[in-house]
């Protein structure tokens, strides 16, 4: 119906200006694939709007084919820029997971892990693609709407079509109808780099592929005249074959000069812009290739106009954005799932049932399933069937597990007048879903700075409470060790050895948490020397206590955090009429509150506290607070105490954003200052006072979801200075 008012107007309107609708040629406007440089196309389509050039017919392929379905759409040229160019595309070929949605249990793994592979019985398994393509799905989605799902792409504005490769048969596949933001997804996937996406049986990946300049399609369309652009895939000579990049574009353009010259031979016009110097990946220079493309348009317009002849060049009305109006969602369905996961998935939409498809909305559901880990990619679109408007939302599970093999390393160094250092590798060996839905069984080793070995199962029932039994074994060698404690320096030696095993119950939210309470049994062989200003301890024997732990994580990074909050409680209680050699009942706090503002400011605190309660094990459990640097001006191991209250103030500005291997990676600029006390006893307020210690730090932080990198000079009350390295996280 709304098509047939479009033609009525047109013809109409035509009519009135004295011009028949149907004896003037129709125009195909035929866009090349090229990545970056389809940036060109933007500059292409300004002249032609500029110049009265009526365009009925649009195909493109890869980046033509995104430029193109925006323009068939009804964006103008100048609104296709201002979308275009306010894309960071670099940051959308990113995969790297939003941690405000991940689950609590991946939120734990990211904050040890850098590397993480897939497995089942059978072996490794790997996606088919290093970018699942969520996010740049997720974008097309917000620039042309949930309800983008069409019977026929001639039901737009500019009747319009997409070409992307079949990679079984690699044989071209022209896409005419369907969901918009699902063609635009599809015609780009480079192979090998992104995800396929399947339809209709096919397994899509990149137009460039069979057709990266589809001039057949717009005349099979109806074009009379075909205006193709090309985006100079000339083959280059060795001089000017420079770095990496300037060897995949040879390669590139290789393969698909000879079917682009084919392409070319069938054009009426062909737009070539000078693009020397640039290349696919030249995402940066957006208005340079834009510009670009303006100049060789406007060199070909006498042409063109010669061509469309009069009844061509005139006020023919043009349509404008045809968005659909927004609708009342009836129906929810889900594909792509087993009936578990599907009601889980459907619990999260349940909420959209009669209300309005509101894109933003559903796109942050979409990312926040996404962001689980539990699955591939998420697509989605609103379309009505019958009297019904129906969300339908199609979900690939993971194709990296059900089993996990995973990797982290820590490395950590002060260099000072007593430089410290830390070297860790993690190994983890994850396996889900052995007895029940949604169990695991976890193995974690850590080597080098000692040994760790630890064994948990994790039983979840009745949705949000867990059985979780324990193992676990720690060894430290003898280590010797100068620290400044205070007003002077003391020598530290120590030798550490525990086997533990325990038993919680706890309740948990997949999203932020869990709390828990339970029994242990350890046994300790601890042989620790600091000094005689604080104590000397042999201890060898059986430890039998219960616990409390708390533990809430929606802090954004661990190492380098900006927004979010992270809480950590322990109480440990144990004495010898449970079977303990030994008096025990500590108490450790950690409190985490970020904000950012301005965009590209943070702000925030950390509060921790450790506590005694005059037990017979002063040594024992006293790092309270082990994460990266946590004090500036001071090493972790000199906030050794048995009593310990701190507070550190943390400033970060962000400097840039840049993409290193797979992640994004944001450059920070940090400035912290702290204060300290350590007190003999529990009692802080009796005058026992031991030390306060104070630190100021000013440092550059690399921070990502992989491998995060911090230095930081810090200055501490003993007028020391002290150079932090690390990188990874803390374990």
């Amino acid at each position: 119906m709304v098509k047939k008012i479009i033609c009525l107007f047109t013809i109409l309107f035509c009519l009135a200006s004295g011009i028949s609708a149907d004896d003037r040629p129709k125009v195909g406007l035929v866009l090349a694939g090229g990545g970056a440089l389809g940036f060109a196309h933007i500059g292409v389509l300004k002249v032609l709007e500029d110049n009265g050039i009526h365009i009925d017919y649009i195909a493109g392929t890869s980046m033509g084919g995104i430029i193109g379905a925006l323009s068939a759409y009804g964006y103008s040229a100048r609104e296709i820029e201002k979308e275009v160019s306010g894309i960071s595309w670099p940051e959308l070929f990113f995969d790297s997971k939003n941690r405000d949605y991940m689950s609590y249990s991946n939120k734990t793994s990211s904050a040890k892990y850098f590397m993480t592979l897939g497995f089942d019985r059978h072996g490794l398994k790997n996606s088919p693609g290093i970018i699942t393509g969520q996010k740049i799905h997720n974008k097309f989605n917000e620039l042309v709407g949930p309800c983008s799902n069409y019977d026929d792409f001639d039901d737009l504005p500019i009747p319009y079509r997409a070409v992307a490769t079949d990679i079984i048969t690699g044989k071209e596949v022209v896409l005419g109808n369907g969901s918009l933001s699902d063609a635009m997804r599809s015609t780009m996937s480079i192979p090998g780099v992104f995800n396929p996406v399947e339809k209709d049986g096919y397994l899509l990946v990149d137009g460039m592929v069979a057709n990266n300049l589809p001039v057949h399609v717009a005349r099979d369309m109806g074009a009379d005249i075909i205006i193709a652009v090309t985006l100079s895939h000339n083959v280059v000579s060795r001089k000017d074959l420079k770095g990496p990049s300037g060897v995949a574009n040879q390669m590139l353009n290789i393969y698909i000069y000879d079917q682009v010259q084919k392409s070319l031979a069938d054009a009426d016009v062909v737009i070539a812009p000078d693009l020397q110097g640039y290349t696919s990946t030249s995402y940066f220079n957006f208005k340079e290739i834009e510009t670009l493309g303006e100049q060789a348009a406007r060199r070909a317009i006498p042409h063109i106009k010669n061509l469309v002849g009069p009844k061509n060049i005139s006020n023919i009305p043009r349509i404008g954005v045809l968005k659909k109006k927004p609708v009342i969602i009836d129906r929810i369905e889900v594909s792509g799932l087993d009936s578990y996961e599907r009601s889980l998935v459907e619990k999260k939409l349940e909420k959209f049932k009669g209300e309005l498809a509101d894109a933003d909305k559903i796109n942050s559901v979409v990312e926040d399933i996404h962001s689980s880990g539990q699955y591939e990619s998420v697509h989605y679109y609103v379309d009505s069937e019958g009297y019904e408007n129906v969300l339908t939302m199609h979900v690939e599970p993971s194709k990296k597990g059900p089993h996990f093999f995973r990797l982290g390393l820590f490395y950590e160094v002060n260099t000072n007048v007593h430089e410290s250092y830390i070297f860790n590798l993690l190994m983890g060996l994850e396996f889900n879903d052995l007895f029940i839905e949604g169990d695991s069984l976890e193995n974690e080793y850590e080597f080098f700075s000692g040994i760790t070995a630890t064994t948990r199962y994790f039983l979840p029932f009745h949705d949000y409470f867990f059985i979780r039994p324990e193992v676990k074994f720690r060894y430290v060698p003898d280590k010797d060790e100068s620290l400044d404690i205070g007003i002077e320096s003391t020598d530290a030696n120590r030798t550490e050895m525990t086997v533990a095993s325990s038993l919680s119950l706890g309740t948990f939210n997949r999203m932020f948490g869990e709390i828990s309470v339970g029994f242990m049994n350890e046994y300790l062989y601890y042989d620790y020397e600091l000094s005689e200003f604080y104590f000397e301890e042999d201890f060898k024997g059986f430890i039998n206590s219960i616990f409390f732990k708390s533990r809430m994580d929606n802090i954004n990074s661990v190492v380098l955090p900006e927004k979010g909050n992270f809480l950590e409680l322990m109480l440990k209680y144990s004495d010898t009429h449970m079977g303990s050699e030994d008096t025990y009942f500590k108490a450790s706090a950690s409190f985490w509150q970020y904000f950012q503002f301005l965009k590209r400011n943070s702000i925030g605190g950390k509060i921790f506290a450790g506590m005694d309660f005059a037990t017979g094990l002063p040594f024992y459990e006293m790092k309270w607070f082990t994460y990266v640097n946590a004090f500036p001006g001071y090493t972790n191991d000199e906030l050794l105490a048995p009593n310990i209250l701190g507070f550190v103030l943390d400033y970060k500005f962000k400097i840039c954003e840049v993409g290193f291997g797979a992640t994004r990676t944001r450059v920070l600029l940090t400035l912290r200052g702290g204060w300290a006390a350590n007190y003999e006893d529990f009692n802080l307020f009796n005058g026992k006072e031991t030390y306060d210690i104070y630190g100021f730090g000013v440092g550059v932080g690399f921070s990502n979801s992989k491998i995060p990198i911090w230095l930081e000079a810090g200055w501490n009350d003993n007028k020391r200075f002290t150079l932090h390295i690390s990188a990874g996280n803390k374990f």
